[in-house]
């Protein structure tokens, strides 16, 4: 067929028709992430080791917490081992292999008013192609040096786009005061599958518009009484806070969440032993007193009371707990 043909162009042909399938495809919440984004081997691996299959999996992955706020500095201040927020300019994206490891990555120029710095992606060429060329970016790591040159770098740290770059002064792009940024999460992760490519594959899933599709387990009068957040909102909040008390506010939803889900099905299972019946004990309590004569101490109020509450159900002929 014309669409089958050999070597590079035809490898570049086979690639366009399928992102142009996987852009084009509605997503949902049982959609298989195969479907909706190209996956390596070993982030497949990765995936099926974190249990994760669909989009609704990795909405579901939540972090286990939040990097701390870094100090915020230009790239002209900057020292090794330093755990720094930068705000400038990217340029120069380029996803590469390495000339002697072979390893996959991307690579980057970071630049403000006082200076340049290379940034790396190991593992993690994509992140390369996210961003667009002389974008203004917030990158968030630590620094590293190069052994031969002992030039600065920054190491797979995080990035995203801002629309405008705080000015400030001294050292601290924000002097005293400046505008806020968005909480980072750490997820849980596994080799081949690390937060950065998580926090970017779910950001992309919920700019889809996916989330207007999901359906909310809590009633809206449940929500407005324990001042709850939608299930909506709540994953927004938990995939990226603006502040602490979002990030708070989430988790205190989904535990909610899951208390109740318990209770309910805990509720449909009383309501199911009610319809049932159970073999009926023909004993009288006469025969319990002598029964419970035989122990050679006396019972205590606790242990009557405890005693008395399945003796009402077996001599109903009921099954124990229906309640």
């Amino acid at each position: 067929m014309w669409y089958i043909s050999r070597g590079e162009k035809g490898l570049k042909l086979m690639t366009f028709i399928w992102d142009l399938f996987r852009y084009n495809y509605r997503m949902k919440l049982d959609s298989p992430l195969e479907t909706l984004f190209r996956i390596a081997e070993p982030e497949r691996k990765a995936l099926k080791k974190l249990r994760i299959k669909t989009a609704e999996d990795v909405l579901y992955h939540f972090p286990t917490r939040y990097g701390d706020v870094a100090e915020v500095r230009t790239i002209g201040s900057l020292q090794k081992g330093d755990s720094v927020v930068v705000f400038g300019r990217i340029s120069k994206l380029k996803a590469s292999k390495g000339f002697r490891t072979k390893i996959t990555m991307g690579t980057a120029e970071l630049a403000d008013d006082t200076g340049k710095i290379q940034i790396v992606w190991f593992n993690q060429p994509y992140i390369a192609k996210m961003i667009p060329e002389d974008a203004l970016v917030r990158v968030e790591g630590k620094l590293s040096e190069r052994k031969k040159t002992g030039a600065l770098y920054f190491s797979n740290p995080k990035i995203e786009r801002v629309n405008t770059v705080p000015q400030g002064v001294g050292e601290s792009l924000f002097g005293g005061e400046g505008e806020s940024h968005h909480l980072h999460p750490v997820y849980p992760e596994s080799r081949g599958i690390t937060t950065n490519w998580l926090f970017h594959h779910i950001q992309k899933i919920i700019a889809s518009g996916i989330l207007d599709s999901v359906v909310d387990p809590i009633p809206p009068e449940i929500l407005e009484k324990y001042h709850l957040p939608t299930l909506k909102t709540a994953l927004i909040f938990i995939h990226a806070p603006q502040n602490k008390d979002h990030a708070v506010a989430a988790r205190k939803r989904f535990a909610f969440e899951e208390v109740f889900c318990i209770q309910l099905e805990k509720q449909k299972e009383r309501k199911l032993w009610q319809k049932e019946k159970s073999f009926a004990i023909d004993k009288g309590e006469e025969h319990i007193a002598q029964f419970t004569k035989r122990f050679p101490f006396a019972f205590t109020n606790a242990q009557n009371r405890a005693a008395e509450r399945p003796k009402l159900w077996y001599f109903a002929g009921r099954l124990y707990g229906a309640n």
